[in-house]
């Protein structure tokens, strides 16, 4: 738990760069993730136009979101990194 302090100005002070962290993690994360997930989408689209007929359509749906789940994890790790570096 936080310590709380009785000094109103400095709870809002703690706020503001809180929400202001919030809202640089929220930036980074967005300006990413498209792209991102642009790129595995037309991967996984070229692997199964390669394999030809190997690859189901349900197998490629579910590696396709699988992946999608890991790298919107591994985004937002970064996320909060960046802005803990700041």
């Amino acid at each position: 738990m936080r310590p709380t302090t009785a000094n109103p100005v400095e709870r809002l002070q703690l706020k503001i760069a809180q929400d202001a962290a919030q809202q640089a993690r929220g930036r980074y994360f967005a300006v990413r993730i498209l792209p991102v997930l642009l790129l595995w989408a037309l991967l996984m689209a070229a692997a199964t136009v390669v394999a030809g007929g190997l690859i189901s359509l349900g197998v490629a749906f579910t590696t396709y979101f699988g992946g999608a789940a890991v790298l919107v994890i591994w985004l937002e790790y970064r996320a909060r990194r960046h802005v803990a570096e700041r």
